[in-house]
């Protein structure tokens, strides 16, 4: 199914170009980003983010809060894209700049955390994810990425109960459980341990952390 939306979002970018109306391309630009990077293609991914961004700045000069949100948007997208490719220090000033547009971004908030977490920033990850759960306190992707923090600083009791919240807002949440079996374990609570990995089981079947 992603292949043919790429192959049609392609198609639909290559026919907007013809017509050459900039406003209609980009937001097609940013669903090829879209697709492209769940396709793993990832370098193909950034260039369509980085045209559609080039496009929306454009037209953020003349509209600025008609376009400004698609600016911030995009930056987020990239920001995310290059996470995934590890690239964390460039994926920094690019998720500074959208929340510079959008503070209350909440998906922006919640990358960004991500990204202080990967550079060892623990106290501006745990900043980022508590900022983003006071806007979205049901947010469990949040939840569990606050936990990690929590664990890395020692406090695994606190790490423990945000696994718990993320896994009680979504139940089949493999990641939350193999976290939290590994707090777990680290206060010896072996028992538990293996509950919390057998559950991330149950949810995951093959998950490769889980098994080991």
């Amino acid at each position: 199914q992603r292949v043919l939306e790429r192959a049609l979002t392609e198609r639909a970018a290559a026919a907007i170009r013809q017509v050459r109306t900039e406003k209609d391309l980009a937001p097609c630009l940013g669903t090829l980003g879209n697709v492209l990077g769940d396709l793993g293609e990832r370098a193909a991914a950034r260039a369509a983010y980085e045209e559609a961004l080039g496009i929306y700045r454009r037209l953020a000069e003349q509209h600025p809060a008609a376009y400004e949100p698609a600016v911030a948007t995009t930056l987020n997208n990239l920001g995310n894209l290059l996470i995934k490719r590890n690239r964390l220090v460039e994926a920094l000033p690019v998720l500074d700049a959208a929340l510079a547009l959008n503070p209350d971004s909440v998906a922006a908030l919640n990358n960004r955390g991500l990204t202080h977490h990967g550079l060892g920033h623990l106290a501006l990850a745990q900043a980022d994810f508590e900022r983003a759960l006071a806007l979205a306190p049901n947010f469990p992707e949040a939840l569990k990425n606050l936990g990690t923090v929590l664990h890395g600083q020692g406090r695994l009791d606190d790490s423990i109960a945000s696994y718990q919240r993320a896994i009680a807002l979504k139940p089949k949440f493999a990641n939350a459980y193999y976290n939290m079996a590994l707090a777990y374990k680290d206060q010896l609570r072996l028992d538990e341990a293996l509950r919390a990995a057998e559950a991330g089981l149950d949810c995951e079947p093959r998950s490769a952390d889980l098994l080991a």
